[in-house]
Formats: C-alpha cells, sequence, structure tokens
C-alpha cells in the first residue's frame, strides 16, 4: 500500500505540472511566432551597432529596424527586449559579478562581446568593458583608446 500511495502522490504531482507545462507551451508557441521579426533585429544589432553610441544604438533598433519591420508586419514580440532574446538574467547576473555594471549599455556590450563573431568594438568610456574582458579571458587583450 506504501507503493500505491507514492503512485498516486505522484500522479497528482505530475497532474498539477501538466497544467504548467499546457501554459509554458502556449507561450512558446506565441514566442516562435515572433522569432522572425525577432531574429532579424538582434542579428542586425550584432552586425552593426557596436560601434556606436548608446542613443544610436536605441534610435536604429526602436526608431527605424522596429518601426519598419511593424510598418512591414513582420511579427514581433511587443515591447521587443534585445535582452531576452540574446541573454538571459543569469548570464547577465554571472557578468555583474565579474564586475560588469548592470546598465543597459553595459549589457549591450556584454552581448556584442560574448555573441558576437567578430571582435567586439566596444563603446566604453570608463573602461568597465575592457576591465570585465580583461577579467573574463585573464590575459593581455589588444585595446586601442581613442582619444
Amino acid at each position: 500500500t506504501k507503493r500505491l500511495t507514492a503512485a498516486q502522490k505522484l500522479i497528482s504531482g505530475l497532474s498539477t505540472e501538466k497544467v504548467r507545462w499546457s501554459v509554458d507551451l502556449e507561450g512558446l508557441k506565441e514566442k516562435r511566432k515572433c522569432l522572425l521579426g525577432d531574429c532579424m533585429v538582434g542579428s542586425a544589432f550584432l552586425c552593426y551597432v557596436g560601434a556606436f553610441s548608446f542613443e544610436f544604438r536605441e534610435e536604429l533598433v526602436r526608431d527605424i529596424w522596429e518601426d519598419d519591420l511593424r510598418k512591414r508586419e513582420v511579427p514581433m514580440s511587443s515591447p521587443f527586449k534585445l535582452e531576452q532574446l540574446l541573454t538571459n538574467d543569469v548570464e547577465i547576473s554571472q557578468w555583474t559579478s565579474e564586475g560588469l555594471p548592470p546598465d543597459e549599455l553595459s549589457v549591450q556590450n556584454g552581448i556584442l562581446t560574448t555573441q558576437g563573431s567578430r571582435f567586439p568594438l566596444c563603446i566604453d568610456p570608463q573602461q568597465q568593458a575592457l576591465n570585465w574582458i580583461l577579467l573574463r579571458k585573464k590575459k593581455k587583450v589588444p585595446t586601442a583608446t581613442l582619444r
């Protein structure tokens, strides 16, 4: 009877999980519909915006690319958040613990550094991203400072 009781508890516990899994599945189906537009903006971000200031990055992403895709009725997340597409809260927390500030510009620099296929070009006036990269790589990384 102990095995039967344990089995009943397991089945009742899993039945509540079915509800949660169903809700998660519906959320994933909705995200899948928005994947095309989200990936277009995310890939454009990784390819083109590293060399620009935070303000110009935001203008490109929000005012130009995102608006253009919405006018063309390309499905995308609303509101669109780069951080949700290209990283996650755990990774951002790890970056913060490694010395990268949690502000949006620094998170964007972290995304460009870890997700980009080319050498990152980070706008980093206070050299916070540089210090973070050096800490992560534990060696001298070639850098250039413009004055």
